[in-house]
């Protein structure tokens, strides 16, 4: 007997300003029909180097940030030094550059969080064009005035730095937790002493409260509410209802969450049922995916 493939929607109540601010929402539960996908295996085919965690980690940054065609392209996790190659790449072009294409499933956040502050700054559209999820959907597509979803494009959400932040207990709690794994970190087969863990930690401190800064100024631009990042940073990102009990990796909106969210969408629609068929397909004992409507 087939598995069948429930969508779980949240239910965003109307826009008005004062719901939008306290993130109020109800729920249902609905089948997403016609998924069937006879492209889907030669798309995942395509994708599969950008979303495989070791092909993907393996791919130089030459590999997943380049120019083609007078648009800057992503394919792939974003890393440590990104945003200073990204300003490298985009500034050695002689061409005005005014448009990114993503497919990501996200990474570090103060790369991330700088990209889509020079998004925002330079008016870039950003055009998703498959999955964006993470990071990506945060600070790229979450900070950019242009958004733009492709025929395979689709975004999701599992909550942002604040919400951790906020979830630990604080900046220092969130921090301890960190200091805690050290324990386990070795640099050329010796651990790290006590100098350079305080070291890296005064660091991730400082970015942890940049990211925060930035998420603030640029979310409150688009009118979009911390509380819908806090929700999606539980594991049943904000679902109430029988199945709340499974940890979902993350919500998937439709352009009327997303907009009704203060993410203004310039054209296209979220493909969820591409969503679907690769969350089917990577996580096998996990037949439903969470979708804001």
């Amino acid at each position: 007997m087939k598995t069948i493939l429930l969508i779980l929607a949240v239910l965003l109540m109307n826009s008005c300003s004062s719901q939008r601010a306290t993130g109020h929402t109800s729920y249902s539960i609905q089948t997403l029909n016609n998924c069937e996908d006879s492209e889907f295996e030669l798309i995942l085919k395509k994708w599969r180097p950008y979303l495989s965690a070791p092909i993907a980690e393996a791919l130089t940054v030459r590999e997943r940030w380049f120019i083609r065609d007078g648009v800057v392209f992503l394919r792939g996790p974003i890393k440590k030094g990104d945003y200073k190659y990204f300003l490298k790449l985009v500034n050695s072009e002689a061409n005005d550059l005014r448009k990114l294409n993503v497919i990501s499933f996200g990474g570090v956040t103060i790369d991330a969080s700088l990209i889509g502050e020079y998004i925002y700054n330079q008016n870039y559209i950003v055009a998703v064009a498959g999955p964006c999820l993470s990071s990506c959907a945060n600070y790229l597509f979450g900070f950019s005035k242009n958004r733009v979803f492709l025929k395979d494009g689709y975004v999701g959400f599992h909550g942002n730095h604040t919400a951790a932040v906020k979830e630990a207990g604080g900046i220092d709690k969130f921090l301890d937790t960190i200091k805690k794994n050290f324990k386990k970190v070795k640099t050329s087969d010796e651990k790290l002493n006590k100098q350079e863990v305080e070291k890296i930690l005064t660091r991730i401190k400082s970015e942890n409260i940049e990211v925060m800064e930035k998420e603030k100024k640029y979310f409150s631009y688009h009118s979009i509410p911390q509380s819908f990042f806090d929700k999606t940073q539980e594991p049943q990102k904000g679902y109430e209802g029988d199945e709340s009990s499974i940890d979902y990796i993350a919500l998937y909106p439709r352009v009327s969450a997303l907009e009704s969210l203060g993410f203004k969408i310039t054209s296209g629609e979220p493909n969820l049922c591409r969503a679907q068929n690769l969350i089917s397909k990577i996580r096998k004992k996990q037949s439903a995916i969470l979708i804001a409507h």
